[in-house]
C-alpha cells in the first residue's frame, strides 16, 4: 500500500528542481550530441534522443509533469538562493 500513497505525494520545490537540474544536463548532452549528429551527417552516430525535438526547458518540464513557465521559475529561484542572493532566500516561491 506504501507505493500508492507515494503516487499521491506531491513533490517539494526542492526535490523538482533537484530532479529537474539533472534531467537538465542529461537533455543538454542529448541536444549536443542531435546538433553534432546533424552537423556532420552522421547516420551511424547513435543518438540517445527522445525522438523530439525542440528546447531542453521543455523536455525537462514535461519530464518533471509541470510547465515550461513553472519550470523556469522554479530554476530561476534556486539558481538565484544557490548563488547567494538574498532577497531570493527570503522570499521564496
Amino acid at each position: 500500500m506504501q507505493g500508492v500513497s507515494n503516487k499521491q505525494r506531491e513533490k517539494s520545490k526542492t526535490q523538482i528542481f533537484r530532479e529537474g537540474e539533472e534531467l537538465q544536463r542529461i537533455e543538454k548532452v542529448r541536444a549536443e550530441s542531435r546538433k553534432r549528429s546533424a552537423q556532420f551527417g552522421n547516420e551511424d552516430t547513435v543518438v540517445m534522443d527522445s525522438g523530439q525535438p525542440g528546447r531542453t526547458d521543455k523536455h525537462v518540464a514535461e519530464s518533471l509533469g509541470i510547465s515550461q513557465e513553472q519550470w523556469r521559475k522554479i530554476r530561476t529561484i534556486f539558481e538565484r538562493a544557490k548563488s547567494g542572493d538574498a532577497y531570493t532566500l527570503h522570499n521564496p516561491l
